[in-house]
């Protein structure tokens, strides 16, 4: 046993290296959280002109578009790019996480208010102290209850075996 150890290997015999991709293909809560805010992420790059149906302007090019709503090509505002539908998919697959594996549903409000995330920044959209406040708790509070909301999706999602794919 000694021997084992001294060689690299865990209990069962295997290298460390083959214990640790192992051990690597499980989700862990910061795993997921960089998950969800990924998926927040491809969720606020996603342009939605506007709320009110678009039977006129469906056959215009983009560029007319943005010129009939004053924003022109040449405009310096800085977007982020269009997220592709596959990005889109998976940003909508990761949406439902909080919904089917976080139970409590104190601790699933704090962990979709975080993962609402500036699309250019990478930052999330509210700090802890504003999550903390809309749930009625201290800002560690929330901290810790995203941290059992993450672990909540974490354990869900290895008994599924879904492979560990963070950015998107």
């Amino acid at each position: 046993m000694a021997d084992r150890a001294a060689n690299g290997a865990d209990r069962l015999g295997h290298s460390s290296a083959a214990a640790r991709a192992r051990l690597a293909a499980f989700w862990d809560p910061e795993d997921v959280a960089a998950a969800l805010r990924a998926a927040g992420r491809v969720l606020d790059a996603v342009r939605e002109p506007s709320a009110f149906p678009a039977s006129f302007r469906t056959a215009w090019p983009e560029f007319a578009r943005l010129a009939s709503k004053g924003d022109y090509p040449g405009d310096p505002t800085v977007r982020p790019a269009v997220p592709t539908a596959a990005q889109i998919a998976e940003m909508e697959r990761r949406m439902r996480w909080p919904v089917r594996f976080v139970r409590d549903p104190d601790r699933r409000r704090i962990v979709v208010a975080r993962l609402q995330t500036d699309a250019l920044s990478g930052r999330p959209k509210f700090s802890w102290a504003t999550v903390g406040e809309q749930a009625g708790v201290t800002a560690p509070t929330a901290q810790k209850w995203h941290g059992q909301g993450c672990g909540d999706i974490a354990r869900a999602l290895n008994v599924h075996r879904l492979p560990v794919k963070i950015e998107l």
